[in-house]
């Protein structure tokens, strides 16, 4: 399954504010991010600090995700 981890607050410069994670469940994208993300410290298993939406395969056409924090 495929899950949208994003920032539910304002971030720094180079920053991840989001990712798109390809997991068993919810609790295993969180423990991913954590684990590939370092300048943002351990956020990613915070529900307080982040969100985890999985996403359905089907749809309408959209933009997923843009993550920029970049001048």
């Amino acid at each position: 399954m495929l899950y949208l981890l994003k920032q539910m607050y304002s971030c720094d410069y180079d920053e991840n504010i989001g990712l798109i994670v390809r997991a068993k469940n919810s609790s295993e994208a969180r423990k991913l991010a954590n684990s590939c993300c370092e300048d943002e410290g351990l956020i990613w298993t915070d529900r307080a600090l982040t969100s985890c939406n999985r996403l359905k395969e089907d749809g309408d056409s959209e933009i997923i995700l843009i993550s920029n924090t970049g001048e």
